[in-house]
């Protein structure tokens, strides 16, 4: 193809003439060889080129693939179709060919089956689509095995997928599935023991579920929860839950404590002060009590004591974790005889009378010794005479008798008797004075003359004369004896004096003494004495006396005389 210039050359002797034409050769058509890929999924292009030009594209078969101007393949549906490329020109038609085959696209179908399942069940799924692969996102909800066999695991939905890939791409198949939980009764929680007449309220977490209960003769319970007890016993309680998969039930047993009871307390309810009674109560287990322990007791064996007069609630008390019952008794507790105290002076003097008392009323007085003292219905006591006797003062009512009691001392009068013994005395000594009455004191009224000890030892003090008292004194008064006792004065020989003390032989000298009464005397020959005048006979030395004598003794004064010789010469000698 081209064009190229014709010449048509003549030549002769003249020379040589062209004429020229240009011929234009035009190409046959060329179609060429068509390239690219020659598979394509349907719905899917893919571009086909070649290398000539001016050509049209054609697809034999388009319900499988059509071709556009630009060679672009667009895959209709699976098969294949002839794709021509032609060129035509003023020289003819020229046609490349090649087979395009379109891959179908992947059709994972529609899944079919029951799409419910419960938890622990399976159920079976299909579809008509082959090759897939069958998958759930939610494995902890349902698995799938791969021939479409479904497991509930649990309660919830889960997208089940079936999955068809081949060279096209893939395409799924989805539907979810319901995977119903297995009824779940739970746990029943609460307090699982109710008194008799009480409730208690059981819970479950589950929902949906219905209470029911064995034994309506102990409990009954409320399609809340509530149980009520009825009577002491046990009964098995059920929660049930029910759906599509099933019935579950959850159980507990309730056990209906009793009521405490106290039943009635029976026995005597009066007693004495200080003695016991015996309460008793067909009920077991209770506790005895005394709203009042200081008028009476009571032990754990019902056994009441007295401790004063009055009232007291007796309880019987029995409890049990559904609470307490209480039974009650009045006990009266009577009063012992009380006679009190007696009070008053209780000492008397005999012929005298002292009143005793005792706040304790309804009494009777009485005194053991009526010869040493009586007491009337108002409790004057007479005293009769020394001694004593036990009063007593009786109170009797229906628990016995109290006697109190003291002793009344009656005191005689005070006798002083009569004062015995020697009445006279020296001055300086004793004598020793006596009086068959006891318990006196004795007393000197001049005490200048004369003492008197507690023994009645009267001592002389000086020359005179005292009243001498015995004194005896008690409760009744003072009774006193007396005497007139004489002190006798001790002699006194006074004290020689004298202007010398010595006398010479021949000579004499004056002594003289105070003292009357008494006589002069000396100790030997040396001297006389006369009146007081010593006259000196020998030298030498001797003691004068005086001497004054009374029926208290004698008492002597001294004096030493010296008597001095007389002056000797002696005799003149010639020799």
């Amino acid at each position: 193809a081209g064009t190229s210039i014709i010449s048509y050359t003549v030549t002769n002797s003249c020379g040589t003439d062209v004429a020229t034409t240009t011929v234009t050769v035009s190409p046959l058509p060329v179609a060429g060889t068509i390239t690219g890929t020659t598979t394509v999924c349907a719905g899917s292009t893919t571009t086909l080129s070649d290398v000539a030009s001016g050509g049209t594209w054609s697809s034999v078969s388009t319900s499988v693939a059509t071709i556009s101007n630009g060679g672009i393949l667009t895959g209709v549906s699976a098969g294949t179709s002839v794709i021509s490329y032609t060129v035509t020109n003023s020289c003819g038609t020229d046609v490349a060919t090649t087979t395009v085959t379109v891959s179908p696209l992947p059709v994972a179908g529609t899944i079919t089956g029951t799409t419910t399942v419960c938890a622990g069940s399976t159920t079976t799924l299909s579809d008509v689509a082959t090759g897939g692969t069958w998958s759930s996102v939610s494995t902890g909800v349902a698995t799938i095995s791969n021939g479409g066999i479904v497991t509930g695991v649990s309660a919830g939905t889960s997208i089940i997928s079936y999955t068809v890939t081949n060279s096209c791409g893939t395409d799924v198949a989805t539907t979810t599935v319901t995977v119903s939980p297995l009824p779940v009764a739970g746990t029943i929680t609460g307090t699982a023991t109710v008194c008799a007449g009480s409730t208690t309220t059981l819970s479950d977490v589950a929902t949906g579920g219905v209470w029911s209960l064995v034994s309506t003769g102990v409990e009954t319970i409320s399609t809340g929860g509530i149980v009520t007890g009825v009577s002491a016993g046990t009964s098995i309680i059920s929660y049930t839950v029910t759906n599509s998969c099933g019935t579950y039930v959850a159980t507990t047993t309730v056990t209906v404590s009793p009521l405490p009871v106290a039943g009635t307390i029976t026995g005597t309810t009066t007693v004495c002060a200080g003695s016991t009674t015996t309460l008793s109560d067909v009920a077991t287990g209770g506790t005895w009590s005394s709203v009042s322990t200081s008028v009476a007791t009571i032990n754990t064996g019902g056994i009441v004591t007295g401790v004063s007069a009055g009232t007291s609630i007796i309880s019987y008390t029995v409890t049990n974790s559904c609470g307490t019952e209480v039974a009650t008794t009045t006990v009266t507790v009577s009063p012992l005889p009380v006679a009190g105290t007696i009070t008053g002076t209780s000492t008397v003097c005999a012929g005298s009378t002292t009143t005793l008392n005792d706040v304790a009323t309804g009494g009777t007085w009485s005194s053991v010794s009526t010869g040493i003292a009586t007491i009337s219905t108002s409790g004057i006591v007479t005293g009769l005479s020394a001694g004593t006797s036990i009063i007593s003062y009786t109170v009797t009512n229906g628990c016995g008798t109290d006697v109190a009691t003291t002793t009344v001392t009656v005191s005689p009068l005070p006798i002083a008797g009569t004062i015995t013994g020697t009445t006279t005395v020296c001055a300086g000594s004793t004598t020793t004075l006596s009086n068959v009455a006891t318990g006196g004191t004795w007393s000197s009224v001049s005490t200048a003359v004369a003492t008197i000890g507690t023994g009645g030892i009267v001592t002389g003090v000086s020359a005179g004369t005292s009243i001498i008292s015995y004194t005896v004194a008690n409760s009744c008064g003072t009774d006193v004896a007396t005497t007139n006792l004489t002190v006798s004065p001790l002699p006194d020989a006074g004290t020689i004096t004298g202007a010398d003390s010595s006398v010479c032989i021949n000579n004499t000298i004056v002594l003289a003494d105070a003292a009357t009464g008494g006589y002069w005397s000396t100790s030997n020959y040396k001297v006389t004495v006369t009146g007081g005048v010593v006259t000196g006979l020998r030298a030498g030395t001797v003691t004068v006396s005086y001497t004054v004598t009374n029926s208290c003794g004698t008492a002597t004064a001294t004096k030493s005389v010296s008597v001095n010789p007389l002056p000797d010469a002696g005799n003149i000698i010639a020799h």
